[in-house]
């Protein structure tokens, strides 16, 4: 009975402070969008993908990892290729992104509290309940809650890399996070987009079975209407890329670029970059450690950065008033009287307006913005003084 109250009372605790963003060094979302097989040369063409860069960094050295599509992939999400050349359907015990993300911000209860086996079940029930930094994947078609078929309608397994991971696709609290696509739309109205975005387009929406123009016309569509939506792109970088190169010979360069208020050096960054380079800058980035892959030595993007929101006015002025005062007090019928000078200083009243940041126990959480009147705190310890 008490323990079922303990396991009550920290569930509502956790679940009052789940959802809070954990806040990133440069960014505190992440959206990764990927589209098919393209050369590096035809994609950069586009009108529509070369003018991202105007809003973004087009990264004009950036490289897939394999041939076909499933490999690469597999590499953002897990920093490996897992060694196959193939698009069919596997079930990897690896670890991914996911244990990573879900590990941030765990409650961690002190050892003191844990001092019987119940205490300890209850503890082990209450971390099933935290997700630590929120993920989801929204796939386009996706036909139903934890699918593992090959295919549905315009829904292709190979380009759902989260589903061929059994800890994920045999725990239903994970599987339950790849949604269908539609769900996105409910989560910006509701600000309820989670921390760590990926979606990924039908197999005619990303060019796979349609062509470039295609794709790209899905995409302006698609994005441009969510670079204007806070609940979407507040402290958010996208990163556009295409799984690998359509042409099988030569270098694996794919088109690629990052957009978003995060993106501190826009233009061109001809950086050399791989798959890879996604997975360690999401690492980095909110101090995941890493999957001990080829992510432990991958190229983070190194133009990112959270706009500098502080500003500082001055919203009064140092004043000084001097007046007269004069006191008079009577004793045993003799009156005294004292003459002198007040005088009163009035500090500068500055205003900071920046960004909160509070720890609750579990998450440190960024809030919203704040002013402080150090003026009004220097007048009252000031006060008035006699001449």
């Amino acid at each position: 009975m008490i323990a079922g109250k303990i396991f009550a009372a920290l569930t509502l605790l956790i679940l009052s402070t789940s959802a809070a963003l954990v806040p990133g060094a440069n960014f505190d979302r992440v959206v990764i969008i990927v589209l098919e097989n393209q050369d590096y040369a035809e994609a950069s063409r586009d009108p529509y993908l070369s003018s991202l860069s105007s809003n973004g960094a087009l990264l004009t050295n950036y490289m897939a990892i394999a041939h076909p599509s499933q490999p690469n992939y597999l590499a953002i999400v897990a920093g490996t290729d897992e060694g196959i050349s193939d698009d069919g359907n596997y079930n990897f015990g690896s670890k991914t992104v996911v244990d990573l993300l879900e590990a941030k911000g765990m409650l961690r209860v002190p050892k003191m509290f844990l001092f019987s086996f119940t205490l300890v079940q209850i503890y082990q029930r209450v971390l099933r309940t935290i997700s630590g930094i929120s993920w989801k994947s929204y796939q386009e078609n996706y036909p139903s809650t934890c699918y593992t078929g090959t295919s549905s309608r315009l829904y292709y397994r190979k380009h759902n890399p989260f589903i061929s991971f059994t800890n994920i696709s045999g725990n239903s609290t994970r599987c339950a996070k790849i949604v269908d696509a539609t769900e996105l739309a409910t989560d910006i109205q509701n600000n309820a987009v989670p921390q760590f975005v990926w979606y990924t387009p039908n197999i005619n929406d990303d060019g796979h079975n349609t062509n470039l123009a295609t794709a790209s016309k899905w995409l302006k569509g698609f994005l441009t209407p969510k670079l204007s939506e806070p609940n979407f792109i507040t402290n958010t970088v996208v990163l556009i890329t295409f799984d690998e190169s359509e042409t099988q010979s030569g270098p694996n360069q794919v088109y690629s670029a990052l957009v978003g208020p995060v993106v501190s050096v826009q233009g061109s960054d001809n950086t050399a970059y791989t798959h890879y380079s996604m997975l360690a800058t999401i690492e980095e980035n909110w101090g995941l450690g890493n999957l001990g892959q080829n992510d432990v030595d991958a190229i983070v993007f190194n133009n990112l950065a959270k706009p500098d929101v502080s500003t500082t006015s001055t919203i009064g002025f140092a004043t000084t008033t001097t007046s007269s005062f004069v006191t008079t007090s009577t004793d045993g019928g003799v009156a005294t009287t004292t003459t002198g000078l007040a005088t009163t200083t009035t500090e500068p009243v500055t205003t900071t307006t920046g960004l909160v940041t509070t720890t609750t126990g579990i998450f440190t959480t960024t809030s919203a913005p704040f002013a402080r009147r150090r003026g009004l705190e220097m007048r009252r310890r000031i006060g008035w003084r006699r001449l």
